[in-house]
């Protein structure tokens, strides 16, 4: 499986309007409830959560990839957020948080769950990434940077 496979311009949003996380997490969860309507938003919200009291997903470099595991969906659900102003997250860098890759998976999803990371790992280390990232505009523009990306890094990810 791959990002352009996991990610759809459909579930990106840009101009992100929450504060902090909590807000960040109600607002992403509304796209992707609003791209399949008979998704259980209250059992993804409490998947985050669970996963985020263990541990703060928000990375280095102004990201974060909250996910969970679920039994509310039966395939890997990725959702991509941008933020201008920057998000409190409780990163551990204490960096305010611009780009936010979502993921939830359903609960037996192994091998595959962790392929996904690998690549979004190697792709987040890319060196204009991130800032070509918050340069578009569109859902459209977000999708295929991560496609250009991933496509340009090829063979790295086997």
């Amino acid at each position: 499986m791959t990002l352009a496979e996991v990610f759809n311009p459909n579930i990106i949003k840009v101009g992100l309007e929450s504060d902090d996380k909590d807000e960040l997490f109600e607002e992403m969860v509304q796209v992707i409830v609003d791209s399949d309507s008979s998704l259980n938003r209250a059992k993804i919200l409490e998947a985050l959560e669970q996963r985020e009291s263990l541990m703060s997903t928000g990375i280095i470099h102004d990201v974060a990839v909250p996910h969970g595991k679920t039994d509310a969906v039966k395939n890997i659900v990725g959702c991509v957020g941008l933020s201008k102003k920057g998000i409190d997250y409780d990163s551990l860098d204490n960096d305010p948080v611009h780009i936010v890759f979502m993921l939830i998976y359903p609960q037996d999803f192994g091998e595959e769950n962790l392929h996904i990371f690998k690549r979004l790992a190697i792709i987040l280390e890319s060196v204009n990434f991130r800032s070509d990232l918050l340069q578009q505009q569109t859902p459209q523009g977000v999708y295929e940077v991560i496609c250009r990306y991933e496509e340009e890094l090829g063979d790295m990810y086997v």
